[in-house]
């Protein structure tokens, strides 16, 4: 339609008529469909409708068969020395403490727990008592004997990383706390794994497996390199574990203060699906509430005191099954007695650098996340890493940082040690770099064989 090209007088009627040039042009033809709308934070960050129907349904059905006492009164676990007071030592007793903690935090009989030492032999083989799936990390729960023992299994390979044992280990105790429920609780072998990552979180766990769901280490490998690893725990994935947390936070009522903090425990990506899901189920905290029959807010229990749970716990003794594997370290000590090391003269400038920059930017990130209003950028944390960075290199090249020049070993050497500590190897002498260590071998079996001058 096109409007009549006569002119037109003031007040006359504008006429209008078809133009038979565009009679058949099609319509909008060039045009480009519309681009789709960008996708929310809840679309990317947050679960599927159906995978979050799944878990829900699930927390209904631990909570129907164990009760609203963990689901609401239970602390919150975080990775620190407040909520895991005992010694570690990176061994086999060692975790015995943290498996024992967490099942004393979840209610289990400590008299009844066991952690048995588990280990592939030097040619590769797996023996029976491992894990049953690779989700079950280093730490695994092997069932209940007729005694009525709740066996769990530890790889002594692995026992290294504190966090990550314990993460593991909260899985494990969550494992046994739904074996030990009665009446008991029934579910598919299909969910059983998805059912335990649930349960962590009902226990009060879930900021340490969050944590551990997806998780990249960067450790030592040979020389000055460095060797990045990822290691998974659990099937749900941090998506899914993250929206477990908030659905907890969730239902208990959890403030935004104390959702800060929670959130500061985690990496970038995890507290972001956190804050995510706890955005999406804001709205329906009430009708979650009552479809999982916990009572009005102002009708709950109050939280179990901290102090309850950390008091100290009665030390585990050895087990018999301990004889069977022998642990990293025994292998090490004395392996070199009657042989020659060598010290390798370093420093601690390295060390210091990285401890005192990576240490600020941690812990100015979790602070300019956890306290909003304190005005502490990440720009400002940035420069003032970088700044210690440097303060630690410089005043580290004072602080003399001798090891044993052995690869299994690499034991601290005092300046006038004359034997390892550890591996028990007479030191010969002092290299500068761990990968002089094999010419200086050499130099000193051509020193022992030449023949002595004539006196």
């Amino acid at each position: 339609m096109v409007i009549c090209g006569a002119p037109c007088q003031q007040g006359a009627p504008v006429v209008l008529h078809e133009d038979s040039r565009f009679a058949h042009a099609p319509v909008d033809s060039a045009l480009p469909p519309p681009p789709p709308p960008p996708p929310t934070d809840e679309e990317l960050f947050t679960p599927s409708v159906e995978a979050r129907e799944t878990m829900i349904k699930i927390l209904a059905r631990v909570r129907k068969t164990r009760g609203i006492d963990a689901l609401l009164r239970a602390p919150l676990l975080a990775p620190i020395p407040d909520h895991f007071p005992d010694r570690w030592s990176g061994d086999v007793l060692s975790v015995r403490r943290v498996v024992r903690r967490l099942a004393h935090y979840a209610g289990l009989n400590l008299e009844r727990v066991r952690v048995l030492p588990w280990r592939a032999d030097a040619d590769g083989n797996l023996p029976a008592g491992g894990p049953a799936v690779a989700a079950e990390g280093n730490v695994w729960f092997r069932g209940a004997d007729a005694d009525g023992n709740l066996n769990f299994g530890v790889d002594v390979q692995q026992v290294d990383n504190p966090e990550a044992t314990a993460a593991a280990s909260a899985r494990a105790v969550a494992h046994a706390w739904l074996a030990a429920s009665d009446p008991p609780l029934r579910v598919e072998s299909s969910r059983l794994q998805l059912t335990i990552d649930v349960a962590t979180v009902a226990l009060g766990f879930g900021v340490l497996t969050t944590q551990a769901a997806i998780a990249h280490h960067v450790g030592a490998s040979s020389g000055m390199s460095s060797q990045r690893k990822t290691t998974r725990l659990g099937v749900a994935g941090p998506v899914s574990m993250a929206f477990l947390l908030a659905l907890h936070c969730t239902l208990r009522n959890v403030g935004p203060r104390a959702q800060r903090q929670i959130a500061a425990l985690l990496r970038p990506n995890p507290a972001k699906f956190f804050h995510a899901s706890i955005t999406a189920l804001a709205p329906d905290r009430e009708a979650l509430s009552s479809r999982l029959g916990l009572p009005p807010a102002d009708h709950r229990p109050s939280q179990f005191p901290l102090s309850d749970f950390t008091g100290p716990l009665p030390e585990p003794a050895p087990l018999e099954e301990d004889a069977a594997v022998q642990p990293e370290d025994d292998e090490v000590r004395g392996m070199n007695k009657g042989k020659a090391v060598f010290r390798i003269e370093r420093s601690m400038a390295t060390s210091l650098g990285r401890f005192f920059g990576l240490g600020t930017m941690v812990i100015g990130g979790f602070a300019s996340r956890a306290v909003a209003d304190a005005g502490i950028s990440m720009g400002h944390v940035t420069v003032t890493g970088l700044g210690l960075a440097v303060v630690g290199l410089i005043v580290g090249r004072f602080i003399p940082d001798h090891r044993c020049s052995e690869a299994k070993c690499g034991n601290r050497l005092p300046t006038d040690a004359s034997e390892c500590p550890r591996c028990g190897g007479a030191v010969a002498g002092s290299i500068k770099k761990a990968t002089d260590r094999l010419s200086a071998q050499e130099s000193l079996e051509s020193a022992d064989e030449d023949p002595a001058p004539p006196g």
